[in-house]
């Protein structure tokens, strides 16, 4: 594509962890009876830390559940 450039050879390995990490999955199936209706039926949770100060109840880490 540029004139007077040479051409290189692609000449490396690819990782092989790489190469599994990239292989095309099949999407989740999208049945309705996964559907989750019931309070703390599914619940999500996420953990903060550490953070540079401490809380009230002296704690360096907070919890996120949603």
């Amino acid at each position: 594509m540029v004139k007077g450039l040479p051409m290189l050879k692609n000449e490396y390995d690819v990782c092989e962890d790489y190469a599994l990490g990239k292989i095309h999955r099949d999407e989740f199936p999208s049945n309705f009876d996964r559907w989750k209706i019931n309070v703390l039926e599914l619940v999500h949770s996420d953990v903060c830390g550490p953070m540079q100060s401490k809380s009230l109840g002296s704690a360096y880490y907070f919890m996120f559940f949603y």
